[in-house]
């Protein structure tokens, strides 16, 4: 199943206002303690499930999970919603790519809410500590609700992080108006919030020699010293068939391959979820979200030893490789700009040349 929707970020473009009562405390175990959670293990919380979530008219999700820019220690994890019976969106998310449309797109995005979103925040800071770099990302902490400190982080919560009256701001009926108003009242009760230290995502550090065989989509025996030998500095974007920002941002990559090209880099990605080509489901997903974002530049399954050789507990994670295979420059985790990869591209091609 080609699951599309359900990890879309959280925009960071958008204005953010909030309001919210916290009646209990947020609670402090272990991951290994908690069951029936929405668990965000890279951004150190989970989120009680919905009891009822099976007699929803509309669906819940989750975004991001994650610190919002490596070395900030800023994490941000969002509770989301979709104005869209669990059926529908099944029956949207199994559609062939070639079915599924722009409108259709357009459509789970009028139709997206968000419920709660939680920041934690290291380094025994504030939320007001990194207010202005908050800002700087678009988003407003106003009204924000303190969860509880696990070690040198501090936790908190908003509700309603986009601030939208639904109302009368949006195409939802008045069915999905009544049920997203009752969660965020039923998720503004801190206790539903479990708050722990945030896993570290894990990666492969400045000058670890990268050595591999594997197979590429079509098949053909792929080996890295040949590989990374064809150019100056080779950008590694690892990704998966079932993470909404990876996919989002192929066709940018696909432009920055050709930009990168005529100045001796490229691009190659690695599929996270596919090790066997026999694994048709996979494969056949990958293969048409390859075709439907227009990508062009090469695309890799996993290896046996690849948790060794390029560790990625998160996706998308990216890494600069010179042409004798050692990473060089900053391990890239989460998504970026044109321009920030760019610029990443830029000063790997000047560190080696």
């Amino acid at each position: 199943m080609k699951k599309k929707v359900i990890s879309i970020v959280l925009a960071l473009a958008m204005a953010v206002s909030f309001a919210c009562c916290s009646k209990k405390e947020a609670t402090q175990e272990t991951q290994e303690q908690l069951e029936n959670v929405y668990n965000f293990s890279t951004g150190g919380v989970a989120i009680d499930e919905y009891e009822d979530e099976a007699n929803l008219h509309g669906s819940l999700g989750t975004s991001m999970g994650y610190e919002l820019e490596q070395g900030t220690g800023v994490y941000l994890s969002a509770l989301t919603y979709f104005a869209i019976s669990p059926a529908d969106l099944e029956a949207m998310m199994e559609l062939p790519e070639e079915e599924f449309t722009e409108d259709m797109m357009q459509n789970l995005r009028d139709r997206r809410g968000y419920i709660s979103a939680v920041y934690a925040i290291d380094g025994n800071r504030s939320i007001d500590d990194v207010a202005d770099y908050l800002s700087e990302l678009g988003l407003d902490i106003s009204g924000n609700e303190f969860l509880g400190t696990v070690g040198e982080y501090n936790f908190y919560y908003q509700m309603n992080p986009t601030h939208i009256d639904y109302a009368n701001d949006t195409v939802y009926e008045d069915e999905y108006v009544e049920e997203i108003n009752s969660l965020m009242e039923h998720y503004s009760d801190a206790s539903h919030y479990h708050i722990f230290v945030p896993e570290a995502v894990e990666s492969a550090s400045e000058g670890t020699h990268i050595s591999f065989q594997t197979v590429d989509l079509e098949g053909n025996t792929v080996d890295s010293a040949e590989l990374f030998a064809q150019n100056s500095v080779t950008m590694v974007n690892i990704w998966g068939t079932n993470c909404g920002p990876c996919i989002d941002e192929m066709p940018m990559l696909n432009e920055l391959n050709n930009t990168m090209n005529a100045q001796g880099g490229a691009i190659v990605g690695i599929i996270a979820n596919l090790s066997d080509l026999n694994d048709e489901d996979t494969r056949e997903a990958a293969e048409d979200i390859v075709a439907s974002t227009g990508v062009e530049f090469q695309q890799l399954l996993r290896w046996e030893t690849m948790d060794t050789d390029l560790p990625n507990t998160f996706t998308p994670t990216s890494y600069f490789v010179n042409s004798e295979g050692y990473i060089i420059g900053e391990v890239v985790i989460g998504t970026r700009t044109e321009a920030e990869y760019t610029e990443m591209f830029n000063q790997a091609l000047a560190a080696v040349s």
